[in-house]
């Protein structure tokens, strides 16, 4: 079973410098090789985990020692499909991360109010995937 969550932590004001800093060691210990495959970096460095709560915990425990960030639940912007459209980076470089989220956890219902929401013309081919499951 997957994690049914997406967060992105965003740094605030971090130096480049800062992202080679040894505290990603600790995190490479506390994920398994398995999870780094739903662990992505935007072009600006923040970063995307699609992992269970206890380790998107284990994870931000260890940042708020070094850095500054805010972390967001943006599952609903991934399942929407805005999240890719935004950082088209992270798909490429970690196509595990988004890949069949949208199928695995948007429901018809979630499609069909975004039709009533958005129009029909906002649908995208995952979107019609959905409606014919």
């Amino acid at each position: 079973m997957k994690a049914n969550k997406i967060y992105l932590i965003k740094f605030n004001e971090v130096d480049d410098s800062d992202l080679t800093h040894p505290v990603f060691n600790e995190i490479i210990n506390v994920l398994s090789k398995k999870d780094l495959e739903y662990v992505g970096v935007t072009q600006n460095d923040d970063i995307f985990l699609r992992l269970y709560d206890y380790k998107v915990d284990k994870v931000v425990n260890i940042l708020k020692k070094y850095f500054i960030f805010d972390v967001t639940d943006v599952t609903s912007l991934v399942k929407s499909g805005v999240i890719q459209k935004e950082y088209p980076e992270v798909e490429f470089l970690t196509p595990k991360l988004f890949k069949n989220f949208r199928l695995e956890i948007t429901s018809k219902d979630e499609v069909l109010d975004k039709i009533r929401k958005d129009g029909i013309n906002s649908l995208d081919k995952l979107d019609k995937k959905i409606l014919k499951k």
